[in-house]
């Protein structure tokens, strides 16, 4: 389970931020628990939460949020995306500030795996991994203390890598580290066949266990249908209830993958969705369904595959095509052990107020952003305003008595500007 995760110097975000799924201490009552009761780390004082929603203005980096935590866990599991002039190109600093520019973007990340805590950071810039350091806390440990397993530093004079690696890590590895290509992360290089026990439960849940929903509907369809081609057929079964439950009046869904290898026959595939009308099954593409449902179909298949594999579903834009309604039945879903029984998690970014409503979502499940002057993305917790328990969120957020809302300029205000 995802505990937080860290970010500096990326596109709208300067200072560092922090995103946490960490109940707070002071959200924990019977009311709150109703809506939604934490997931406890065992040995540990920390309970996880299993939705968080990010909510604020256009352009104050709610989706910029979400795009780091996505962009980082590319980088790791796939590896180096180079653009033709050598530049690495997730790589975007906060550009408003000559010296953020020529400094690193910086990531850190704290999960919860097996008993075990595992604390992965990095810093890259344009061409090259500046750091990268990997700590964990073991199940058997009854103290809070960190062990490193292995610290890769850049030192400018020397022009070379500075390598550590704990006692817990096993083997030295030393060698493989330090012929790594400057843009390649060591614990990508751990995914692709190096086997080190200690740290094979968080190797896996880079591999497996985290799925985002994009603006690219194309790679969100290709996506779909690679889950739905390769995983077991009871799969496809699930994804079709999940559709069902929300109303669309599909009766059944296929998947006709293309002819060729394996990547030609994806981009080529087909997904038809059947009515009944009266006992006639009408059949057409998805294509032709309202883009509310053809977005809740691609976001089933990745949700079912999250749920079961006990990983982590990314969502920008919730609700931007869907029904409220839906939207809080998808937060259900994540919501309660019984139909979330691996701990998945969801994060997600909206301008839907009506999820602000009492009984979606616990205060400490909140959080927002807002532009500062210098135009930086601030992160914060509603918890941050130690608000009543009877607190009309939804009221008070619009009303702006929370911040996070846009500014606008009336029409007067505007013709003066002009005059």
């Amino acid at each position: 389970m995802l505990i937080d995760f860290t970010i500096k110097n990326y596109r709208s975000i300067k200072a560092a931020v922090t995103l946490s799924a960490v109940a707070s201490t002071h959200a924990r009552n019977v009311s709150e628990e109703l809506i939604a009761k934490p997931w406890p780390i065992i040995g540990r004082d920390l309970s996880i939460l299993p939705v968080i929603g990010i909510f604020g203005a256009n352009a104050s980096g709610k989706s910029n949020v979400l795009n780091a935590l996505a962009e980082f866990l590319s980088f790791i599991y796939f590896g180096p995306d180079v653009r033709p002039d050598d530049q690495l190109s997730f790589v975007d600093p906060f550009r408003l500030d000559p010296n953020t520019v020529i400094e690193p973007v910086e990531f850190e990340l704290r999960m919860s795996r097996e008993g075990n805590i595992y604390s992965y950071s990095i810093g890259v810039d344009s061409t090259r991994i500046c750091y990268e350091r990997l700590d964990y806390i073991p199940q058997t440990s009854k103290r809070l203390v960190s062990r490193m397993l292995f610290d890769r530093t850049w030192d400018s004079e020397r022009e070379t890598y500075r390598i550590r690696n704990g006692k817990d890590f096993g083997k030295s590895f030393k060698q493989i580290q330090s012929s790594l290509r400057p843009s390649q992360a060591f614990l990508t290089l751990l995914m692709r066949g190096v086997t080190i026990p200690v740290i094979e439960p968080l190797t896996s849940w880079f591999a497996f266990h985290w799925a985002k929903s994009s603006f690219d509907d194309d790679f969100d369809y290709l996506m779909a249908c690679h889950l739905l081609a390769t995983h077991r057929p009871d799969t496809l079964e699930r994804v079709k209830s999940i559709v069902r439950r929300f109303d669309l009046g599909v009766r059944d869904v296929s998947v006709e993958l293309g002819k060729g290898e394996y990547r030609d026959a994806l981009q080529n595939s087909k997904v038809w969705v059947t009515h009944n009308i009266g006992k006639k099954p009408v059949k057409w593409l998805l294509s032709n369904e309202s883009l509310g449902t053809q977005k809740l179909f691609l976001l089933a298949a990745k949700l079912n595959h999250v749920m079961e594999m006990g990983g982590l579903m990314l969502v920008d834009e919730f609700g931007s095509s869907t029904h409220p309604h839906i939207n809080r039945e998808i937060i259900r879903l994540f919501q309660s052990h019984k139909t979330n029984s691996k701990r998945a998690q969801l994060l997600f970014s909206s301008h839907d107020a009506t999820l602000l409503r009492k009984g979606v979502l616990r205060r400490d499940q909140i959080w927002y952003t807002e532009k500062q002057n210098d135009q930086s993305t601030r992160l914060f917790p509603l918890t941050e305003f130690s608000p009543r328990p009877d607190l009309a969120t939804e009221r008070a957020y619009l009303d702006g008595r929370l911040g996070a809302v846009p500014v606008i300029e009336t029409l007067d205000e505007e013709r003066e500007a002009y005059n």
